[in-house]
This record gives C-alpha cells, structure tokens and sequence, in this order.
C-alpha cells in the first residue's frame, strides 16, 4: 500500500511493524485492537491534509529499504553469513 501511496492503517502483527513505521508512514494498532483501529481510521478521516506527507514518506521508506539492490544486498549478506558458520562449525 505505501508503494501505491495508500494511507496505512494496520496491526502489529508478523513483520507489518519492519514496514510500516507506526505514525510516520501508516498508523499500527495492536492486534485484535479494534478500538485501536477505529481510532486510526478517524485520524485520517478528520486530518486528510496530513496524508499526502504521510503516503509522500511511506513510498520513500518503501523505495530505499526494499528496492530490489537493498534487498538482495541483504539477502547476500545472510548468505555469506551462514556459509561462514557452517564453514567454522558455528551454529548460526
């Protein structure tokens, strides 16, 4: 959704957090919080001047942290990491 510059209003749950950056590019909420929610979703609709700088920063984060470079690079570092534990023996 921020790559399609949608406001963001989720749950904490599995890696939403690592992608979403709660009150900077979407609004998370706890799971099962549905008065969480609700509370979000009412932020946005009475403050729709604030999306734009919100969706604007979301695609940004989005763009820099997990463009295909960024994430090989890291994918190729958990590779190089693990050949190195398994080559010393090392559990990793």
């Amino acid at each position: 959704m921020a790559a399609t510059g949608m406001p963001i209003v989720s749950t904490r749950h599995c890696d939403i957090p690592s992608v979403v950056i709660d009150g900077e590019t979407g609004f998370l909420a706890a799971e099962r919080d549905v008065d969480g929610l609700v509370e979000h979703l009412r932020r946005l609709v009475n403050q729709p001047e604030h999306w734009r700088q919100m969706v604007m920063r979301g695609r940004r984060y989005i763009e820099a942290q997990f463009n295909v470079v960024t994430q090989s690079e890291k994918l190729a570092r958990t590779y190089r990491s693990l050949a190195v534990n398994n080559e010393t023996g090392n559990a990793a």
